[in-house]
């Protein structure tokens, strides 16, 4: 993949489709004949992400969300990503794996002064995010882990 340069020396390259998910190693090289040798893992997932469990929680946050989907695996960097429609104000919380079609985490809190229906995104290694957004709404002060 081609890639550009910045001013702190970072590199920010496209990664290639991968027809399987796969854990390859990225090297870099600047005229194509020499390239590093740090062994860098990517992890190329591919996942599905269904629903969240329950599908609504109280603005207080807390409570514990299940994220259903398909081919999860343990992996560093698995969040969840809840933003408000209105101010556009994201907060990410940490997912905790369960099995392949579950992760769990706790919904953020929101200072939002009334409810309000959100779209939940879910990355399984910190860069990129799930292509489908899944609903999650927030109500009043409703007991924490109620449906």
């Amino acid at each position: 993949a081609d890639a550009d340069a910045d001013a702190d020396a970072e590199a920010d390259a496209i990664a290639p489709n991968a027809p399987v998910a796969d854990d390859v190693i990225v090297e870099v090289g600047l005229n194509t004949q020499q390239w590093t040798r740090n062994c860098l893992h990517y992890l190329f997932q591919d996942f599905a992400f269904h629903k969240v469990e329950p599908a609504v929680g109280p603005l207080v946050g807390g409570t514990l969300a299940k994220l259903i989907g398909a081919g999860f695996s343990d992996c560093v960097g698995m969040k969840a990503r809840f933003t408000d429609p209105v101010t556009a104000v994201s907060f990410e919380v940490d997912a905790t794996f369960v099995s392949e079609m579950e992760l769990t985490c706790n919904t953020p809190a929101f200072g939002a002064p009334k409810p309000f229906d959100t779209q939940v995104l879910l990355t399984v290694n910190g860069q990129e995010y799930s292509s489908e957004a899944v609903p999650f709404r927030f109500e009043g002060n409703l007991p924490k882990g109620s449906k």
